[in-house]
């Protein structure tokens, strides 16, 4: 399940068991490592997926930084090659797209 999250309590919470739960992940996905996680309210679209236990095991963003809005997206090791991260991709494209996005950015 694909969920939309924002900074209130529970969404944080959930955001925090992603981030404790990633692992190896987070040796390439350093979003957080110098940013509070209240940061996901300058974003402009955040989401978590969810597996059938209801544990986040996906993020992704969309975060406006001056002129450009970047794609960022984490898989938690444990869940990789589950189509997770293709979920991610597609939700955050075609919510850029619905706002009239002309561009977003990749690093990898």
């Amino acid at each position: 399940m694909i969920k939309r999250i924002k900074n209130d309590p529970k969404d944080i919470i959930l955001l925090s068991i992603f981030l404790k739960n990633a692992g190896a992940s987070l040796e390439k996905f350093r979003y957080f490592n110098d940013r509070h996680l209240g940061v996901i309210d300058d974003h402009i679209y955040t989401i978590l997926i969810l597996d059938k236990n209801n544990s986040p095991v996906a993020y992704g963003h969309l975060d406006p930084e001056k002129e450009v809005v970047w794609l960022g997206i984490c898989v938690s090791e444990t869940a990789t090659r589950k189509g997770y991260g293709k979920q991610i991709m597609i939700n955050l494209i075609n919510k850029a797209t619905k706002i009239g996005l002309k561009e977003i950015f990749l690093k990898v």
